[in-house]
């Protein structure tokens, strides 16, 4: 009679016990949530840092294309013609204009980056100004970090593309904690060169 109330004493206490062990706990539950969370804030910050790439790539390879179509058009003319003549409509024309570079309507054309915002080209009889607006503030860091002297003249960075021209030079080489410094968290950016 002992040994059988014994036995079921052990019983009652091992059974609530495996009852307990079948499903997840609250704690269990939340660890795991916390563990995915920190995984997907992770990937989420890569894949911006990625894109932020990207997007500074792109721009350096549309800005280079311009640059370059500017330089071989007006190569040995001596001028880029009178002072605020609008280079895109030219470059549009001449068929020189980068594919990932939107063009609307006709001259003047309103010419967008890939990242949607205008780009104003034009000349100032010696030398070029190419202006961005619409550039995020971490696509702008990297897009002037790699800026150096031997492409443009100059780089004025301003919270709209109408102040732009009036903006401080940014003086070259360009650091990134100079760049952060300049850039802001929606920059135009004009760059000049001859």
């Amino acid at each position: 009679m002992i040994s059988n109330t014994l036995a079921n004493f052990r019983r009652a206490q091992t059974a609530p016990q495996a009852a307990k062990q079948r499903g997840v706990t609250l704690m269990e539950l939340i660890a795991g949530l916390s563990v995915m969370a920190v995984v997907t804030v992770g990937a989420l910050a890569l894949y911006n840092a990625a894109v932020s790439s990207q997007r500074a790539t792109q721009l350096t390879q549309e800005i280079t294309a311009l640059r370059g179509a500017a330089t071989q058009l007006w190569m040995g003319q001596g001028s880029f013609g009178a002072s605020g003549n609008n280079l895109a409509d030219t470059i549009v024309a001449a068929g020189r204009a980068p594919s990932t570079l939107r063009v609307t309507g006709t001259a003047p054309s309103r010419v967008l980056h890939h990242a949607s915002g205008n780009i104003r080209f034009t000349s100032n009889v010696s030398t070029f100004h190419l202006a961005l607006d619409g550039i995020p503030q971490s696509t702008c860091v990297e897009l002037l970090s790699g800026v150096t002297t031997a492409q443009w003249a100059e780089v004025r960075v301003a919270a709209a593309m109408a102040a732009v021209g009036g903006a401080t030079p940014v003086p070259m080489p360009i650091t990134p904690v100079a760049a952060a410094g300049a850039c802001l968290p929606t920059s135009a950016i004009q760059f000049t060169g001859s």
